[in-house]
This record gives C-alpha cells, structure tokens and sequence, in this order.
C-alpha cells in the first residue's frame, strides 16, 4: 500500500504537526516521491527526494531499511544526513505497515531557534511524530481493506451493500447501484432506509438478525418502483 493512495490524508497530517509545533514538516513514500510537505517542502510535494534512496547509507536510506528512528541535531555536520535545502537539524520516524517502512516523516528545523527547540524538544517530538505516523499507517490499513473489498464485490453478479449497524452504507458494488438505477456516489455514505424507503431493511440491519430469499418491493430515491429477492446477513466482530 503507497501513502501516495492517502495524500489527501498525509498532507493534512503535515499541516498539523507543523502548526503543532513550529518546525516545518516533509512526508516521504517508499518510492521517494514527497506526498507532503510544509513550508519550502510544500512545492516539491510530488517530486522525488534526492536523499530518499533505500541503497544509500544517508538517513532516510537508512530508515527505510532498518525502521530506526533519527534525531539529528546538527545536519550539516552529520556524515549521513545529505539535506541539500539548507536544514540545520531533524527528527525523523518511519512510518510502518506490516512490518514494511512505507514512509518517513521527518520534523525540519531551518533557524537556529527552530534547532534549539527541536533539540531541547526532541524526545517528545519524536513521540509525537511516532503517534502521527500511526495515524497515517492507519489509515492506509483502512484503504487497502476497502479496496481489497472493492476488488471482491466488483466480481460478483449479485447487488452487495455493505451496511453499518447505524445504516450506513459503506461500501456496495457498481451491480448493487445499477440494480437500483442509482449511482455509486448517490448510494455510499446515505442511509439504507433512504436508499430503500423500507423499514423492514433496517429493522434487519439492526436486529443483526439473518434473512433469506426475502421478497420485498418498494419505491427508490428517485421514485422508481423495484422488485428484489434478497439475503441480509450480519457481521459479528
């Protein structure tokens, strides 16, 4: 799973932690592209991160390899921190999945106020860069679940919805929404007793109760009249 999938996510990690803590913030994919960035890293969000590469002994290289986390309190001096934007010390923290490095997050000073803070700071940033590298490591977990369940519904023949206990339908395959002559984007996220103007469909979901070959005929959101045979089954967990 690339964080490139979540960019959306990752940049808004970034723009947190840096105004979180005053320090300027670039997150790294395992194919050294920058998918996020603040501050002078913000315009190189998309290209590749000269210092990134895994076969190298500079830092990130390192992280990468190993998933050990750096505090580098003065860059230009450090044989293996090969920054080239003028950067005067780092926190740097893997972020994992699986036990793979999928990224790197690292916490920029560019001043000698910023490196005093960094340094004075640096335990508790690198607990704090741990915790949103998590969250990132997270929600990439989520992402390739709900694609992998993508993947599973878009090869069956019959109309799937993925339903919550509150109604909400989370996930359903492109044949569920054409049987309801809906599309995609009009059916994820809404209620299922608005899609299907049937309590008897969210009692069910509710219930946690399994259905089989249920006849059940009702109007749709756009007053449509449908005719469907259906199995409901819950999802203990």
């Amino acid at each position: 799973m690339k964080i490139s999938a979540i960019q959306k996510t990752t940049q808004a990690v970034a723009d947190a932690i840096s105004e979180a803590v005053g320090l300027e913030t670039e997150i790294v994919s395992d194919d050294e592209i920058i998918v996020a960035g603040t501050g002078r890293y913000r315009d190189k969000v998309g290209s590749i991160e000269k210092c990134g590469d895994s076969n190298t002994n500079e830092i990130y290289g390192m992280i990468f390899r190993t998933g050990i986390k750096y505090i580098i309190e003065d860059a230009p001096e450090h044989p293996d921190y090969w920054g080239i934007e003028g950067e005067l010390a780092e926190v740097c923290c893997p972020i994992e999945l699986d036990g793979k490095v999928i990224g790197i997050i690292g916490l920029v000073a560019f001043d000698e106020e910023q490196k005093r803070f960094l340094i004075e700071k640096k335990q508790s940033l690198l607990n704090f860069c741990s915790k949103m590298a998590y969250l990132i490591s997270s929600k990439a977990k989520e992402m390739a679940v709900t694609n992998g369940m993508k993947t599973i519904l878009s090869s069956l023949s019959e109309g799937v919805f993925y339903v919550s206990q509150s109604g909400t339908v989370i996930e359903c395959n492109e044949q569920a929404a054409k049987l309801l002559h809906e599309n995609y984007d009009d059916v994820v996220g809404k209620n299922i007793r608005n899609i299907f103007n049937d309590d008897f469909v969210t009692d069910a979901v509710n219930m946690g109760t399994t259905f089989r070959n249920i006849e059940r005929r009702f109007t749709n959101q756009s007053g449509r009249n449908l005719h469907f045979m259906m199995d409901i089954y819950p999802i203990k967990l």
